[in-house]
């Protein structure tokens, strides 16, 4: 359902920023107002996609929407799409000539980033993507000093992103809508839009990079970075795997380059599938070793022997009788933190 005020809202936005929002309500009024706070001399939207959140997200879209009618235009879903489902949602509505994408629970921490990006863009015709650099914080709002890309990401390619698949900061950027919309193919199944979007773009456009902190990316317990749950977190980095090859078929590189997104990705990934029992992408990498010449049958098996006792004591650290014998080590923890002098 499309919720916007078709006599207030701008005729003619230079830039759409697009807000992709589930259960961000104790964060959703910081991302909002921090888009309200840019100083601009254009017209801009709000396209906000509420993808059926449980909290109360969707109230917080709905007041701001009454409050700012030339500016937000809400997309509420009557059922959860998820990621790539609600990106989708709102790149239909766009209308700007450039475009901007933030989660719910991000926001600018600097009042003159639209207007930075759009002055560059403007005068740079063959930039399809401007970024920046970003700080991140804690759940609860504490930031972090130190920006999370170093200054070598400008000279990024896209062999060394289709291999590394490495952070570029998404809501830091500003696109340039007719390369996005010339070059944008995003797969139902894709398991990270962002990822999709620096490949095309890094293939088929140029990419700049402003070395300036403009944006917050808040790191939350379930959010697709920080995933705890092994079978979560599998299925978004086999997906990641997936996104790799297709898009290795998708631009035709070469034999060699595939071989160096294996190489990586098995390495990297092995440990995590043997834990997750994905026994087909364990035998998938075991042959491919096999093939390059290399025996990696004991890295296998000290993986499998590493997953075991780690579920062991994931047992044990679960059991009432661990439990039991913390609570009655209590006072003896007391008593020699006061013997050294520590309480």
């Amino acid at each position: 359902m499309l919720i916007e005020d078709k006599e207030k809202i701008s005729k003619n936005p230079q830039l759409s920023v697009k807000v992709l929002v589930y259960n961000s309500d104790k964060y959703l009024r910081q991302c909002f107002d921090s888009i309200l706070s840019q100083r601009v001399n254009f017209e801009y939207e709000v396209i906000v996609g509420e993808d059926c959140s449980t909290d109360k997200s969707r109230q917080i879209c709905i007041e701001y929407q009454q409050k700012y009618p030339h500016l937000f235009r809400l997309v509420l879903h009557e059922k959860n799409l998820g990621l790539i489902g609600n990106y989708q949602s709102v790149n239909a509505l766009h209308r700007g000539k450039y475009l901007i994408l933030l989660g719910g629970d991000d926001y600018f921490c600097v009042d003159d980033k639209f207007q930075m990006q759009y002055d560059y863009m403007e005068t740079h015709s063959d930039v399809g993507l401007c970024f920046t650099n970003v700080i991140q914080c804690t759940e609860e709002g504490k930031e972090l000093s130190t920006p999370m890309l170093e200054p070598e990401i400008a000279s990024i390619c896209f062999e060394d992103q289709l291999i590394n698949s490495k952070y570029i900061a998404p809501n830091s950027w500003m696109l340039r809508r007719s390369e996005f919309d010339r070059l944008i193919d995003m797969q139902s199944w894709f398991v990270d839009e962002s990822l999709a979007t620096t490949l095309d773009f890094l293939h088929e456009s140029k990419l700049h990079f402003i070395d300036k902190v403009t944006t917050v990316y808040r790191s939350r317990e379930n959010s697709l970075s920080s995933f705890r749950d092994i079978q979560r977190r599998w299925k978004y980095e086999s997906g990641i795997y997936v996104m790799q090859m297709y898009y290795a078929k998708k631009y035709a590189v070469s034999d060699a380059v595939v071989d160096k997104i294996k190489f990586t990705v098995f390495t990297q990934s092995l440990l995590l599938a043997v834990d997750a029992d994905d026994k087909e992408f364990v035998a998938d990498a075991l042959a491919f070793y096999e093939s390059k010449g290399y025996d990696m049958t004991w890295y296998a098996e000290n993986c499998r022997e590493y997953v075991k006792t780690k579920r062991l004591f994931e047992q044990l650290y679960s059991s009432r009788a661990y439990r039991l014998g913390k609570f009655l080590l209590k006072p003896l923890t007391w008593l020699n933190n006061k013997i050294h002098g520590r309480v």
